[in-house]
């Protein structure tokens, strides 16, 4: 996604603790299975927190099993349950990832079983995701300092002639093409055309009379689901 226009992480991975349990917990400290939940969702390069999932992106949660004395379960099946309900057709499969895209939920609970060869669960665990919608917050592009890496306020008091400011959305599908992407800025009301980098406008003082009620959108256009729009009011 924004190949060449803007650099974001693709990949941001969180580990939640092996004993938070939906249920009865029945492992032990010594056989335990923990999962590992990746999201392919965007945050710009400089955010120092994870990406989050979003209602339209990928979800792959990843049971990493800790055995007593070292031992791998070679013959082991993974049980995977979403809010409750079994998937892969109620089959215990040897796969120790499973994906998903949530859709309208706003939590998602995984849980998965972790099976012996014999078919007794010898560890289990689960979690809940939160699903979250894709914000968009803008930023300034100072020609002497680069990108501020501040986010600006709403309303926003700009002392010059001009400003050029840059929209980063935030928890969108990373596998967007930029040509899958709609992305719309308008002033007062009307829409407007930008040149280069869709993620960029430059605002005139002498153009706006003084203020502006500035919006930027992006839609994909694959995934009606992803999509964020803001409106900040600017003040010279």
């Amino acid at each position: 996604m924004y190949r060449g226009l803007i650099i974001f992480s693709l990949i941001a991975s969180f580990v939640f603790s092996p004993y938070t349990v939906w249920g009865q917990a029945i492992h032990t400290p010594s056989d335990r299975v923990d999962l590992i939940v990746n999201t392919d969702t965007t945050v710009p390069l400089f955010y120092a927190g994870h990406s989050l999932p979003s209602s339209g992106s990928r979800v792959t949660v990843t049971a990493l099993s800790s055995l007593r004395n070292n031992v791998t379960c070679q013959n082991c099946t993974y049980l995977w349950k979403k809010s409750g309900t079994v998937q892969n057709g109620g089959v215990a499969t040897t796969n120790n990832t499973f994906s998903f895209i949530p859709k309208f939920e706003r939590t998602v609970v995984i849980s998965v079983d972790m099976r012996d060869g014999n078919g007794d669960t010898i560890a289990t665990n689960a979690q809940v995701i939160p699903i979250m919608k894709p914000e968009l917050y803008f930023y300034e592009q100072n020609p002497l300092q680069g990108l501020l890496l501040r986010a600006i306020s709403n309303p926003y008091t700009f002392i010059g002639d001009e400003i050029t400011l840059r929209a980063y959305p935030y928890f969108m599908n990373s596998s967007i093409e930029l040509s899958d992407l709609l992305t719309t800025w308008s002033i007062n009301g009307r829409e407007v055309q930008t040149v280069g980098n869709p993620y960029l406008i430059t605002l005139r003082k002498e153009e706006l009379r003084d203020k502006a009620q500035l919006m930027f959108s992006v839609r994909n256009l694959q995934e009606l689901l992803q999509g964020v729009e803001e409106t900040i009011a600017i003040r010279f």
